[in-house]
């Protein structure tokens, strides 16, 4: 999943429910009223912070990856059996000139 794709369904849903704020209270308002009656501490998270660790999640997965393979990379380096052909990275220069002029 991308992170833009991640914001824009997040975004969409707490837009929706800010329309449908009603004036009776929430389960879980009712739930964290009646607990500090009772004396208890009570932790809610909000949408933006479950988006947030959402996001945090994706990149922590995403620098596992990168250095897995940069550990890869470099071991085949080490051992010599790492080569470049020096045609795909011209063709490769080539076309990301050609797609940045568009």
């Amino acid at each position: 999943m991308k992170i833009s794709d991640l914001f824009r369904f997040n975004t969409a849903q707490s837009q929706s429910n800010a329309s449908r704020v009603d004036a009776q209270p929430t389960s879980a308002d009712r739930q964290a009223r009646e607990a500090n009656q009772d004396g208890q501490d009570t932790v809610s998270i909000s949408p933006l912070a479950r988006q947030f660790q959402q996001v945090s999640q994706i990149l922590a997965d995403d620098a596992n990856e990168e250095s897995s393979r940069v550990a890869d990379i470099k071991a085949r380096i080490e051992s010599g059996q790492y080569s470049v052909d020096s045609r795909e990275v011209a063709a490769s220069v080539v076309r990301y000139a050609q797609e940045s002029e568009l």
